[in-house]
């Protein structure tokens, strides 16, 4: 596992963060602006799985936390799921 990662100020980096989605189901003023933002496509969203094995990369790379955001995590389906296949691998 060497040292783990270190961002350029000399600090060790030790959580990820996972965006899950870009929707939501609000439209608070602090992150969409009033002319809207451009939704990605299914395509453009990494699947679960795809996730899942960056996790276990960074796992490897030292990382300890991980942070499931979006958007609204919990307007994209299967959330429930992916987020129990974290727990089954001690996330």
């Amino acid at each position: 596992m060497g040292n783990g990662l270190i961002d350029r100020y000399n600090r060790k980096i030790d959580y990820l963060r996972i965006s899950v989605t870009d929707r939501c189901n609000l439209r608070c003023f602090y992150c969409m602006p009033p002319c809207g933002i451009r939704k990605l496509s299914s395509q453009e969203i990494l699947k679960y799985e795809e996730l899942i094995e960056i996790i276990k990369c960074a796992r490897k790379l030292g990382i300890g936390k991980f942070r499931i955001t979006g958007g609204e995590p919990l307007v994209r389906k299967g959330i429930i799921g992916f987020i129990e296949k974290l727990a089954g691998l001690g996330i």
